[in-house]
């Protein structure tokens, strides 16, 4: 089972009206729950729900406000040009785990055979860069031809979430070129934003800006 905190005695004591202290209470007062599957519920609300949309928001507002800022004015000037932007961005700028997967019959690759059984390690960022599909994979090109990122997985395996969190990209995107339109870096060297060490998720640990 993955470690982390369990629901504090104080929240469990004087709950309050969130979405968790539901969870809580499905757990301690309905039985629906075990509390495995309680902790498993809170860290993936918190992960996957909440992480990885400040980190895809933040990595994107870096690289639209990087090199002069002309991806930035490019979208000031085509603000309807933001979904696609935000599919764009999160080819780019995210950096994905690797996805573990098993082979279900033999498959030939350039570099060998994965034969049927194997376990096999996908890397997404890697894969967001393949040049066979992506042309000129390391220009931010915001009028790209389907598909446009595999963030998100594939088949079966796509992620629930995904139509959420492209939604509050573009969301979040469209509000801070409406409100703050002279966003800017306030940082000398873009290179030297520092990230997080996580082993799924690399966040920015801080993005000063100014405008």
């Amino acid at each position: 089972m993955p470690d982390g905190p369990r629901p504090s005695a104080e929240r469990r004591a004087e709950p309050g009206h969130d979405l968790i202290d539901d969870l809580v209470a499905a757990r301690d007062d309905q039985d629906t729950l075990s509390e495995d599957e309680l902790l498993i519920m809170v860290i993936g609300l918190i992960a996957a729900g909440n992480e990885t949309t400040s980190n895809a928001l933040g990595r994107s507002v870096r690289t639209l406000l990087s090199h002069g800022r002309s991806l930035w004015q490019e979208l000031l000037q085509r603000p309807d040009r933001v979904p696609e932007a935000a599919d764009e961005l999160l080819r780019y700028s995210m950096v994905g785990n690797g996805l573990l997967r098993q082979a279900v019959e033999d498959v030939d690759l350039p570099s060998g055979t994965v034969r049927k059984g194997d376990a096999v390690v996908l890397s997404l960022e890697s894969a967001g860069f393949d040049e066979s599909v992506y042309p000129d994979p390391h220009a931010v090109l915001f009028d790209r031809e389907p598909p446009t990122q595999v963030i998100f997985g594939g088949g079966p395996h796509y992620c629930l979430g995904a139509h959420l969190a492209k939604a509050e990209l573009r969301t979040g995107l469209g509000l801070l070129l409406e409100r703050l339109p002279t966003l800017r870096l306030d940082v000398a060297d873009p290179a030297m934003l520092r990230y997080t060490e996580g082993d799924v998720l690399s966040s920015l640990v801080s993005l000063p800006v100014a405008w």
